[in-house]
């Protein structure tokens, strides 16, 4: 069979050149035919692809590095991350709380019905060349846009050299999954047969490469990926799969299918690692070109599924702790349909991923600099981190970790709160992206198979690893030198112990301590001095987990402030509580109080150790009361004093109180300003006893919202935002 022309000149479309089909599938094309070829391809485009986002949206931006999490007690539906950025719908009413909270929000309005809302954004190392030509945007981030718009304009997106990422307008997990960070062992685990087979990676990655080519277009619409989806199947068999599935999902009147060939871990069978990259094509030059007929897509993204099916041969025969799913995706140049479905499926069937690898575009050199793009967030970091190594290690690469953004397989699993790495070759393919001229002939497949050389070793290390372990905490002994650190034991059946990293910052770590059990107790330390702690688990076979978030302790012969000091007003007293200091020498606490919100701090009480809350009697009606509590140790030796907590009785005989929690005004419509709102409330409770207001201006001035304490007087508080 004659390939087709690698100079990337529009080959004619014929059924000899595509590769055999067997019946079975023609009768698949036939129906996808039938049912997508009415739509001509300069408009061929996804329909009933509503967003279906309730409510006014609005683009919340963390200003304070805490997370979407911060947010996730508020009756709000998250959409979109786009780190530091999110989309939500939320009402007006909590808008103050999400600012108050150091957020920024940003109201951008409701989606039409009918309409499609789509993240666009450029491949990391593209000019930002404004704005698309068509849509409405309803925000602009760095380097992204949000825009709404109808569905066939998704091929005008391509055409202005935007990445397209459908936004469905269901909500997601506002938790994300467990994560993880810290340093893992730099042993590359390649068995002899695993290096035998990796040999000659970059001849048959060439010839899958040159065999999807050989459909000519594998654009969604077209009855030729339906032949190479079968195909894909049938490779994943021919290496060994038993377990080879068609995840199949209706998009725009045709039925599109990931194929997903599952390699169940021998250990932790439920734990999941996902690998893939898209394997349907698209031409946006035309007319040059029609993607119903000439979309060979060998960068974009060939190379992404010939790794995947490659590095499902060189593993087939391996056993890994860890399930293996290897899932080339279905219409993710429409806007990741095929990603959107897995990540989302998984999501609602409690898949466990460990961490998700996408490759897309790994083919293209244009010099002799050979870096390469490994593309995560920072809760993901580590593994990118991992794979940097190997690369460093194992490889003639040059690894650049970069922001992932979305654009490709991986942003659907982000969504969804899994981990995640994106390779993506170092210089980014424009010279031939989405045209005609994406072939074989372009591309380097010396270093793709390097690319194979890092990705595998990371799979392995990764598949084999212990689970991190959880639960890491310090208790200091009070006496200056000693810290004891205690986590959750591990519960892997070939757990040979664990690795404890002990340094000066998160991250940077000077010591390395190694314990048998799920305790150890650090000596010799310096008081006063800071340190930072994290800990992996190491199995029998000398692989390595990722490290624990490190947390940070100080070794202290003083003991600690008690945290959590608040104050309840009751009508006959005042109750206080604490949280428990947790040094093994404490031996009580003492409470102090100050009458009238100023003056000397005085004993009140002295408590043992077992209690940590208190009731204050001795009040007068309406007094503010001012509390602080210390702890005392074995020694004798008293802490410093804790944060303040405010009392005053609840006599609730002072009337009412307007509390205004919104932000003032202009004073135009549906923009009241301060003036107006009392003028309000003034107006409404006429004849009723309003003995005061409070609003944002009250709580600047005092730096401060209202507490327990000022609000115990009155009969009745009307609380407005």
């Amino acid at each position: 069979m004659e390939s087709p022309d690698r100079s990337g000149a529009c080959a004619p479309f014929n059924e000899e050149m595509r590769g055999p089909i067997t019946r079975s599938s023609r009768l698949v094309g036939l129906l996808f035919l039938s049912l997508s070829f009415a739509v001509q391809a300069a408009t061929a485009s996804p329909r009933g692809m509503r967003f279906e986002g309730k409510g006014p949206l609005f683009v919340v931006e963390d200003q304070a590095g805490r997370g979407i999490e911060a947010l996730g007690d508020l009756p709000l539906e998250l959409y979109l991350r786009i780190p530091p950025h999110y989309l939500i719908s939320g009402s007006h009413a909590i808008r103050s709380e999400i600012e108050a909270r150091g957020f920024a929000a940003r109201e951008v309005g409701r989606v039409d019905g009918g309409r499609s809302l789509f993240l666009l954004n450029r491949p990391a190392s593209a000019p930002f060349e404004g704005p698309p030509s068509r849509g409405r945007i309803l925000y602009r981030g760095e380097g992204w846009f949000l825009v709404e718009a109808d569905p066939d304009l998704i091929p005008s997106f391509g055409q202005d050299g935007f990445r397209v990422t459908f936004v469905p307008g269901r909500p997601l997990p506002i938790e994300r999954h467990a994560g993880a960070a810290g340093p893992i062992p730099g042993r590359i685990p390649l068995s002899p047969e695993i290096r035998r087979k990796m040999a000659s990676s970059d001849t048959t990655i060439g010839r899958y490469i040159q065999r999807l080519q050989d459909f000519q277009t594998r654009y969604s619409y077209t009855d030729s990926v339906v032949a190479a989806a079968e195909w894909i199947h049938d490779k994943f068999v021919q290496f060994g799969f038993t377990d080879v599935a068609y995840d199949s999902f209706w998009f725009d009147g045709t039925w599109q299918r990931n194929v997903v060939a599952t390699k169940p871990g021998t250990v932790n069978p439920d734990q999941v690692i996902v690998i893939g990259g898209h394997y349907d094509s698209v031409t946006y030059d035309w007319p040059e070109c029609d993607p119903m007929t000439w979309a060979p897509g060998a960068d974009d993204n060939g190379t992404g599924t010939a790794v995947t099916l490659d590095m499902a041969r060189i593993l087939a025969n391996t056993d890994t702790d860890l399930t293996l799913k290897f899932t080339p995706f279905a219409a993710e140049e429409q806007g990741l349909f095929g990603s959107w479905h897995f990540a989302e499926e998984a999501y609602n069937s409690g898949m466990d991923i460990r961490v998700m690898i996408n490759m897309d575009m790994l083919g293209w050199v244009p010099d002799p600099y050979l870096n390469i793009g490994i593309n995560t967030d920072s809760r993901s970091r580590p593994y990118a981190d991992l794979m940097a190594q190997v690369a460093l290690d194992s490889t003639v690469l040059i690894p650049e970790i970069r922001n992932s953004g979305g654009g490709s397989d991986h942003y659907p699993f982000q969504q969804f709160g899994y981990n995640h790495v994106y390779v993506e070759e170092g210089d980014f393919n424009f010279t031939h992206w989405h045209q005609c001229t994406d072939t074989l002939g372009n591309l380097d497949l010396g270093y793709i198979a390097e690319v194979e050389n890092m990705i595998v070793p990371t799979i392995l290390l990764i598949a084999n690893a212990p689970m991190t372990p959880t639960g890491l905490a310090a208790t200091d002994y009070g006496d200056g030198s000693r810290i004891r650190l205690d986590w959750d034991p591990n519960t892997e059946p070939d757990l040979w112990g664990y690795q404890v990293f002990i340094g000066p910052a998160p991250g940077t770590y000077d010591r390395v301590d190694t314990a048998f059990v799920n305790t150890l107790t650090l000596e010799g330390l310096t008081e006063g001095e800071s340190l930072y702690v994290a800990v992996s688990a190491v199995d029998n076979d000398g692989y390595q987990s990722l490290a624990s978030e490190p947390i940070g302790t100080v070794p202290l012969a003083r003991p600690r402030p008690p945290e959590g000091l608040d104050a309840t007003s009751r009508a006959d007293r005042i109750e206080m509580a604490w949280d428990e200091n947790g040094e093994s020498d404490v031996a009580g606490y003492v409470l102090y109080r100050s009458e009238g919100g100023g003056g000397t701090f005085e004993p009140i009480d002295s408590l043992p150790a077992s209690q940590t809350s208190d009731v204050d009697t001795d009040v007068l009606p309406g007094v503010y009361y001012l509390y602080q509590v210390t702890a005392y140790d074995t020694d004798g030796r008293e802490s410093g004093p804790s944060g303040l907590a405010r009392g005053r009785l609840a006599t609730h005989d002072a009337g009412i109180l307007v509390v205004d929690a919104t932000k003032d005004g202009t004073g135009g419509p549906f923009s009241p300003s301060d003036e107006q709102v009392d003028n309000y409330y003034q107006a409404a409770l006429a004849g009723f006893n309003l003995a005061a207001e409070w609003d944002h201006a009250d709580s600047s001035a005092v730096g401060r919202r209202p507490d327990d304490a000022d609000l115990a007087i009155y009969s009745t508080v009307v609380l407005h935002y």
